[in-house]
């Protein structure tokens, strides 16, 4: 495994790299 594959030892493939929005704590900011 390349090193450029792991993040503090994790798999890269593993973390979920995207936001996620809590609706219920939106205020409609653009």
């Amino acid at each position: 495994m390349d090193t450029n594959e792991l993040w503090h030892g994790i798999p890269r493939k593993e973390i979920p790299w995207f936001p996620t929005v809590d609706t219920d704590a939106c205020i409609g900011c653009t």
